[in-house]
């Protein structure tokens, strides 16, 4: 079982989001630069509605660390999504030296 990787191309933007479909499921995940901290944050969303619908909280993004989403909800993937990398994650490191990838029920399950 290897988890899959979550594409993010950050580039030159301080503002991004990425939708990709997991276990059937579409998750929109905005990223933010924030100078003031130094660091990335995720919103985990649902990709509709206006405004998003967050599905979790804002977090730091932050290496071998999990994105946390409402799993007490039905309309999210069944699995975890985890940055894995190496601290300190630079405003570059994002989608290179800080990955995010995702396991998927069966996989967080085999793990125990």
């Amino acid at each position: 079982m290897m988890p899959t990787e979550i594409a993010i191309v950050a580039g030159e933007d301080s503002a991004f989001a990425v939708s990709p479909e997991l276990e059937g499921v579409t998750l929109r995940l905005a990223f933010r630069w924030l100078p003031r901290i130094a660091s990335w944050v995720c919103l985990p969303t649902l990709p509709s509605g206006d405004p998003f619908e967050p599905v979790g909280i804002q977090q730091r993004v932050s290496p071998n660390g999990e994105l946390l989403i409402d799993s007490r909800r039905t309309d999210t993937p069944p699995g975890r999504l985890y940055f894995v990398g190496s601290e300190p994650v630079e405003r570059s490191d994002l989608g290179t030296a800080c990955r995010l990838v995702y396991l998927t029920a069966a996989e967080v399950e085999a793990l125990g």
